[in-house]
Order: structure tokens, then C-alpha cells, then sequence
């Protein structure tokens, strides 16, 4: 499609680990690197020197690959050459799901610098036992139901990329982990700052990671088919359009990922034209006003080449209008 076209985007590990020429100057240091997490708590990084170092200072260089964020904290050695840092996760936001990349800087007594190789961790989400499968191009993860759970996921997943397959060609080369909620409560308390409106579901876009809500009942099938491939989508076109895709505004991005839905939600019209008011910080009622199409102006062409000919009804119906 004319609309979108394919950009490169730049590493994240090769900016971390050559940015400035004061990092390109250091001698490198092997060091032994682990880390565990605790969700909603902490992020315990751990570094062994493999010999003995008279070391003035060290620092340790958290970098947060979705939000492009690099945090550095002083950290000590013990005698045995041990360094263990806490990094709270409650006072230094980190989405769920997160790829966090580390290294240490040390300085010597002499004034030498040294720079050790970067790790990297996932901050998952482990408060539950989950369960996973893999499809084409994403994997689906779910910690509530059985098998036949999971492979209902799978083909909603698998349904939605077939539906993007029709707008564009998807980018499958990194799988889309999906990771699907019981309920609204335990989805949220993965959302904290994400500042998203859909409450059902989320898209870190960059990070390739999807959030779902899909509660246990006749109706699950529906709403797979509706929110996984729907942001299925978003993840999709961030990878199609590249750096621009923040630039596309709110309503339009929301408008892109409902047609990827196999059963849309018939309330988007309205979630659609809040978020568009929202974007031009209008009233949602006079915005509304100004797209009404009157009979004077009919038939009229909206800027996507559709004509609107005339009303079915008496009362006329509100068109998309620049």
C-alpha cells in the first residue's frame, strides 16, 4: 500500500555497546553476568570477577529497550570480587515483558577504565504458571484453561494474521509473544503507565509483546477473534511503517487494527470518533457536529475516494470529514 513503507532501525545492543567515543576508548573485562527478576518488585543483577581488580569505582548501565532509557547507578565489589545491585521496579517503571539490557564501567586504582560485555533479561510477568504454543510469526501464552485454550488462540492469532496479510504483507521474523489474561484485573496490573484507553488488551509495539484480556465463558472464542488479532495489527504496522509509526494519530491506528478483527466490535465507531476528539482536543459532541453531512453538500467524497450518495434513512449519519 502507497500508505506505508519499510524503514531500518537501528540496534539497540550496538548503540549500548558503542555510543560515544569515551565507551570506544575503554579495554573490555569478561565478567560473569546473571540476573533475576521479581514482577512488580525488583530486578537483581549479580556480576563475578573472574580475578582479583584493585577497583576505585564501578557502575552498573541498565538500559530499557522500550523505552530507550539508560539508568546508571553505583555499584561496590566485595573481597570475592561479587557485586549484586537491586534495582526497584516499583520506584524505576519497567513495562512487563521488557528486554533489559546491562553492563558495568570500572575504573581502576590506576585510572584505567574498563567496560564489561551486556547481558540482557526479560522482565516477565511471573505471577502465574504459563502455558505457551507457537504459531507462524507469534506464540500464544495463557495460564487459565487447557490445550484446547491454547490452540483456540492459536487459530485467532493465526485468523488475524491472514487478515493483515490482505492490507500488507506482515513481518513474521521475530515472533509476537501474546500473552492472554483471565481477567481484567490481572491484565491491569501489567498496564501501570501504559496510559492506553482499551482496557482489554495492550500492544508494546516495539518490544513485539501483546496483552489480552479473554474471560472464560460461551463468548471467548468471539473475543479472541476480536482482540488478539487486533493487536496482532498494531504490532504489525509499527514494523511496516518503522519510526513513524508514533505519528500516526490515535483513532487512526485504533481504526487500522479493527480491520484485522475477525468479529469486529460493533461500539469501535464510537471509540473511534472519542479517540479522534481526544487527538484534536475537541468536545466528542461538537466534533460530531462537524461531520455531519448535510443534504446540501451531498453527494460528497470523503478524502479516501468513498462517495456518500444519500441517507437510508431521515436521520442523517455522521461521515469522517478533514
Amino acid at each position: 500500500m502507497n500508505l506505508f513503507r519499510r524503514l531500518s532501525v537501528l540496534s539497540i545492543v550496538a548503540g549500548l555497546l558503542a555510543s560515544t567515543k569515551q565507551v570506544m576508548a575503554q579495554s573490555t573485562i569478561e565478567l560473569d553476568l546473571s540476573a533475576s527478576s521479581k514482577f512488580g518488585e525488583q530486578i537483581t543483577f549479580i556480576a563475578n570477577l573472574n580475578s582479583p581488580l584493585s577497583i576505585q569505582s564501578a557502575s552498573i548501565l541498565i538500559h530499557d529497550s522500550t523505552q530507550v532509557i539508560t539508568r546508571i547507578e553505583p555499584v561496590t565489589f566485595n573481597e570475592q570480587g561479587v557485586s549484586e545491585f537491586r534495582f526497584d521496579t516499583q520506584q524505576n517503571l519497567i513495562r512487563p515483558f521488557t528486554t533489559v539490557l546491562w553492563r558495568y564501567e570500572l575504573t581502576l586504582a590506576d585510572g584505567s577504565k574498563l567496560q564489561s560485555q551486556t547481558a540482557s533479561v526479560r522482565y516477565d510477568d511471573d505471577r502465574f504458571a504459563w502455558q505457551a504454543r507457537e504459531g507462524n510469526g507469534f506464540r500464544v501464552h495463557w495460564y487459565h484453561g487447557g490445550d484446547g485454550f491454547g490452540m483456540s488462540a492459536l487459530n485467532a492469532g493465526s485468523a488475524g494474521m491472514q487478515k493483515i496479510a490482505e492490507l500488507f504483507t506482515p513481518d513474521p521474523s521475530s515472533p509476537v509473544d501474546i500473552f492472554i489474561y483471565a481477567n481484567e484485573s490481572d491484565l491491569r496490573g501489567t498496564l501501570y503507565g501504559a496510559g492506553e484507553a482499551w482496557a482489554a488488551g495492550h500492544a508494546d509495539s516495539e518490544a513485539g509483546v501483546v496483552t489480552v484480556t479473554i474471560e472464560a465463558g460461551a463468548d471467548q472464542n468471539i473475543l479472541m477473534e476480536q482482540r488478539i488479532p487486533h493487536e496482532l495489527m498494531h504490532v504489525m504496522l509499527h514494523r511496516q511503517v518503522g519510526v513513524g509509526y508514533k505519528n500516526i494519530p490515535a483513532w487512526l491506528r485504533e481504526g487500522v487494527a479493527m480491520l484485522a478483527e475477525v468479529y469486529p466490535n460493533p461500539e469501535y465507531d464510537r471509540f473511534l470518533m472519542d479517540a479522534a476528539a481526544r487527538e484534536l482536543e475537541l468536545d466528542r459532541v461538537e466534533l460530531r457536529r462537524r461531520n455531519v453531512v448535510r443534504a446540501a453538500e451531498l453527494p460528497w467524497r470523503a478524502p479516501g475516494g468513498a462517495v456518500v450518495a444519500g441517507w437510508s434513512s431521515s436521520r442523517p449519519p455522521a461521515a469522517s470529514r478533514p
